[in-house]
This record gives C-alpha cells, sequence and structure tokens, in this order.
C-alpha cells in the first residue's frame, strides 16, 4: 500500500513540476516516472498472492484488508495508466522541441560574456570580421558555445552586428542567430529562424541577456529592433 502511495504522490509531483518548470529539466524524473507507471502490475500480483497467502494460513497472517486495498489501487491505477501516459509522452515531445533552443540560447549567452571580458580588456569588441577568431585565439571563448545544436552544419551559428559598441544603448542587438558562418556579420537581413521551425531565434542585446524573439510567418519581427538606431523596443 505504501509503494502506491510513492507511486501517486511522485507522479503528481513530476507533472506538477513539469508545468510549474521548463520540462527539458526534468528528463531524469521522466524516467522514474515510466517506472512507476509500469509497476502497478507487479504490486497487483503481489497483493494477490498475499491474500491467497493470508487464506490459506488459517487465521495465523493477517493484512487480508491492507491486501484487498492493494488489489483496489492496482486497478485504479491500471485505469489512470494511459491518462499519465499521454501526459508524459507530451512532455517528453515539448521537451525534444524546446531543448535545442535553450542550449541555444545558452551558447549565445555565453558568446556573451566572452564578448564583455574582451571589451573589458581591450575597451571595444572584437573587429565584426575577427570577431570569432579573437574570442577563440585570446582564449574568452571555447569553440562549442559558437554552435547551436539545430544547426550542425555551420562551424558558428551566429552573426555580430557591427553597429553596436560597448557603449550602445542596452537594448541593442550584439549577435543574433543566422544561418552560420565563421566571424560573421551584419544586420536583420542575416538573421534566420529556420533553426526553430520558423518560428524565431536568440538574439544577445548588448546589455547581456538573450531573448528568444518570435516571428511571424514571413519571418518578420513582430516589432521592430534595435540594431544600432534608436529602439523601438515598446
Amino acid at each position: 500500500m505504501c509503494g502506491f502511495i510513492v507511486i501517486i504522490a511522485t507522479s503528481f509531483v513530476h507533472f506538477a513540476l513539469s508545468e510549474a518548470y521548463s520540462p527539458f529539466f526534468l528528463f531524469p524524473l521522466d524516467v522514474l516516472a515510466i517506472g512507476y507507471l509500469i509497476s502497478w502490475l507487479p504490486a497487483y500480483l503481489v497483493a494477490k498472492s498475499s491474500l491467497r497467502k493470508i487464506a490459506a494460513s488459517n487465521e495465523l497472517l493477517r493484512g487480508t484488508g491492507c491486501a484487498k486495498i492493494g488489489i483496489k489501487a492496482a486497478i485504479v491505477w491500471a485505469i489512470l495508466l494511459p491518462i499519465f501516459m499521454v501526459a508524459l509522452l507530451s512532455t517528453i515531445r515539448l521537451a525534444v522541441r524546446v531543448g535545442p533552443g535553450v542550449t541555444c540560447g545558452t551558447n549565445l549567452a555565453g558568446v556573451g560574456k566572452a564578448l564583455l571580458l574582451y571589451a573589458n580588456d581591450h575597451d571595444a569588441y572584437p573587429q565584426p570580421d575577427k570577431w570569432c577568431d579573437a574570442l577563440l585565439q585570446g582564449e574568452y571563448a571555447d569553440e562549442k558555445i559558437f554552435k547551436c545544436p539545430s544547426n550542425k552544419k555551420a562551424k558558428c551559428s551566429y552573426s555580430m552586428n557591427p553597429n553596436c559598441e560597448p557603449n550602445s544603448e542596452p537594448n541593442t542587438v550584439l549577435v543574433f542567430e543566422s544561418r552560420g558562418g565563421w566571424n560573421s556579420y551584419g544586420g536583420p537581413e542575416l538573421f534566420t529562424a529556420e533553426h526553430h521551425a520558423n518560428e524565431g531565434g536568440n538574439i544577445l542585446y548588448n546589455d547581456g541577456h538573450v531573448m528568444f524573439e518570435r516571428t511571424d510567418p514571413n519571418g518578420r519581427f513582430y516589432y521592430e529592433l534595435n540594431w544600432g538606431q534608436k529602439s523601438q523596443r515598446p
């Protein structure tokens, strides 16, 4: 009986966390939940076996009530099993879909930290046509942070905005997702949303924060970004 309480409580906690937090952080819980979900059959068989042993013991063994409750709980759990499985698979599908975008944003944030360190040492950002080389050769960054998991072909998945300087407005675009290319630089014409099902892309701003900016079906931003001119952000 205690096993069923643990199963039910853990599963509800798992799905509550899936709703409250980003599901791609919950893969270990997903694995545990699968184990809990399939444990009802062994529990049911154990409860049935316990009833038979109790009945054959001539009242030497007790616990009939607990065994019957265990059987009923197993039956109820079997009925709920498909519902929980659907919810679990939905969580996993969402994690598979969203996960690469999060890793991409994390890598881009790493690029931002590297650029900040470079700017502190040189009072300027690297030359736009050499920015990847400058960060790598100066040991400000590791090569792996230049790649978005959804863009495996390019050596670097991002482009630098040459109009952004350390003293530019905080919401000026600094680095953004593009089709890629080592030391790539330019403006909004290079931005691409194709790495994330054409729903948008990650952008690093001059104040160091990264935001996933969504685009419409035509690839246009829903509001004008600051590429070195006066910001239009609401």
